[in-house]
């Protein structure tokens, strides 16, 4: 499994953010604003969010979460566009109905070591 990475529609409002409040998601390294490698902040720390069962309902939370439109929020697993990060990764196993208002509402696994998510 490999990190997730989201594009959301373009829209006006830009809340694409970058301190870390718990809870709080962000878009790395795209070539835009509104695409690139998902985190979540959890406990004062970004972390990535690894792909188990990621799916456009989670994407749709993610681009909500940032002030995006959820139409035309799409799923882009080929991370090979983006730059490696080191951050851990924190959050694995998502499964969203797509009406959260924040990553961390949904169900998922919290992880303390990278390796459950394919990472060497």
């Amino acid at each position: 499994e490999q990190d997730v990475s989201v594009i959301c529609a373009e829209d006006l409002t830009l809340t694409n953010e970058l301190l870390c409040s718990e809870g709080s998601s962000r878009l790395i390294d795209g070539v835009t604003r509104r695409d690139g490698r998902v985190e979540v902040c959890m406990d004062g720390e970004w972390g990535r969010v690894c792909e188990g069962n990621w799916d456009y309902r989670e994407a749709a939370v993610v681009c909500r979460q940032l002030g995006y439109p959820i139409e035309g929020a799409e799923v882009f697993h080929d991370d090979q566009n983006y730059i490696p990060r080191y951050n851990p990764i924190t959050v694995d196993d998502l499964q969203c109905s797509g009406q959260e208002e924040s990553l961390i509402l949904c169900d998922h696994d919290t992880l303390t070591s990278s390796d459950q998510c394919g990472d060497t």
